[in-house]
C-alpha cells in the first residue's frame, strides 16, 4: 500500500490581494455568461494597487432592458483602518486552498447562484461589467492621469453614450426598488449591493 503525503502550503496574502481575488471571482461570473472581461483583468492590479476602483458592477439584461445588478463596493477608508489595526497581511490560517476564505467563498457562491438563477428562470440574456472610480483618487491624480493609468481612450460621444446607458441602468434599479446588502465577513472592506 502506497502512502500519500499532502503538503499544506500557507499563503501570505495581503488584504488588497484578497479584494482583487473577490473582484476576479465576480468577473468570472460574467465570463461564464459570455461576457469578455479581459479589459478589466488586464487592469485590475493597477485599479487596486493605486486604490482607483470604488465599485465593480455586473448588470444583467433581458434583451436590451437591465433587470438586475450586483455591485461590489470597496471601502478604502475601512481598508486603511484595518491595515493599520490588524496589519496588511491577512491571517494565513483563514486562507483556504482557493486563495480565499470559506466565508468569502460562500458569499461568492450565493452571488453566482443569484446571477445563474436570473439566466435560468428569469430569461436574462446577457451580462455587462461596469466599474466606478474613486472621486478622491481622480481629484488627487487628475482625470488625465487616471485615464493614462487605465489606458482609457473614450471619445466625447462614447462618454455621452455611456452616461445615457448608465442612467437607464440606474432607473431600472430605482424602479425595482428592492435590494440586499451583504458584507464579506472576513473582508469587511468589501460589500455587495444586489438588486
Amino acid at each position: 500500500m502506497a502512502m500519500v503525503q499532502t503538503k499544506t502550503q500557507v499563503r501570505n496574502l495581503t488584504r488588497n490581494q484578497l479584494m482583487q481575488g473577490v473582484a476576479r471571482r465576480l468577473l468570472a461570473i460574467a465570463e461564464d455568461h459570455g461576457r469578455d472581461c479581459d479589459w478589466y483583468l488586464e487592469r485590475i492590479d493597477v485599479m487596486f494597487r493605486m486604490e482607483l476602483i470604488a465599485h465593480l458592477y455586473l448588470i444583467i439584461f433581458k434583451g436590451d432592458e437591465p433587470i438586475a445588478g450586483v455591485k461590489l463596493h470597496f471601502d478604502w477608508d475601512r481598508h486603511a483602518t484595518l491595515v493599520e489595526s490588524v496589519g496588511e497581511f491577512f491571517d494565513p490560517e483563514k486562507i483556504n486552498q482557493f486563495g480565499t476564505t470559506d466565508a468569502i467563498a460562500d458569499t461568492m457562491q450565493a452571488v453566482r447562484a443569484y446571477v445563474d438563477g436570473l439566466f435560468e428562470r428569469c430569461g436574462a440574456t446577457r451580462v455587462e461589467a461596469w466599474y466606478g472610480i474613486r472621486h478622491e483618487q481622480v481629484k488627487m491624480l487628475g482625470s488625465e492621469r487616471v485615464d493614462q493609468l487605465l489606458n482609457i481612450r473614450t471619445s466625447p460621444e462614447g462618454k455621452k453614450r455611456s452616461s445615457e446607458d448608465w442612467a437607464k441602468i440606474m432607473k431600472a434599479k430605482a424602479d425595482k426598488g428592492a435590494k440586499r446588502v451583504s458584507t464579506l465577513g472576513d473582508l469587511p472592506e468589501a460589500s455587495f449591493d444586489i438588486w
